[in-house]
């Protein structure tokens, strides 16, 4: 069996430092993996980079500078929120073609977009997705903060000016990631994420109602 491993950093962060053990012990129990990253950070050659160093600086760019927009050009909480609306393509790419499996790790700060999620999942290889942090049940912040609005639809975000007035997550992020949570297993590394619900009935019937305005 082949597994793709796919997260942004190679060894920045303890996602990235728990997909590298899990790539090695993969390769020690005889299956062949491989990871693929954003940011290389060694020669391994077990390691794959995306194309186009540039392009995908422009991904992470592109994200910082509208959530900084949104945030009314205040840092606080820059790097609290991610909105996956750029990333790279990787069902091109050789090691993609290669892979039986493909495990998502975290991808967020412009590595995947959730149109590039989209496409992964539904290009039927099998898909495992290891929750990190929360993003993939709010859809907008890593960690909640005990707020719990990200059930309802986020009102009154306490991250984003105006409660989140500005920023209509529920016609974007919320939709999208409710419908591709549907078709994929999520894995938690924590006792803390046992009780975090990933895919609501009620709000899945958000997208299905025709509600979702963001064509994907």
């Amino acid at each position: 069996m082949n597994v793709l491993i796919v997260n942004t950093s190679e060894r920045t962060g303890g996602a990235a430092v728990a997909a590298g053990r899990l790539l090695e012990a993969l390769i020690n129990s005889g299956e062949k993996a491989k990871m693929l990253v954003r940011d290389k950070q060694t020669d391994s050659i077990t390691v794959a980079e995306v194309p186009g160093r540039m392009r995908a600086r422009w991904n992470f760019l592109w994200e910082r500078w509208c959530i900084y927009n949104h945030l009314r050009f205040s840092k606080n909480h820059l790097f609290e929120i991610d909105i996956a609306n750029c990333g790279t393509d990787i069902t091109s790419l050789p090691e993609f073609k290669w892979a039986d499996v493909v495990h998502l790790n975290w991808i967020n700060q412009g590595m995947l977009s959730l149109r590039n999620i989209r496409k992964i999942v539904k290009s039927g290889k099998p898909v495992v997705w290891t929750m990190h942090d929360m993003w993939q049940a709010t859809g907008i912040c890593h960690y909640s903060g005990g707020c719990m609005s990200y059930k309802t639809g986020c009102a009154g975000c306490p991250l984003l000016p105006d409660g989140g007035s500005r920023y209509k997550r529920n016609s974007t992020c919320f939709c999208h990631l409710l419908f591709i949570i549907k078709l994929l297993t999520d894995v938690r590394v924590s006792t803390f994420q046992e009780n975090i619900p990933m895919s609501c009935q009620k709000h899945y019937s958000y997208y299905e109602s025709g509600n979702c305005q963001y064509d994907v």
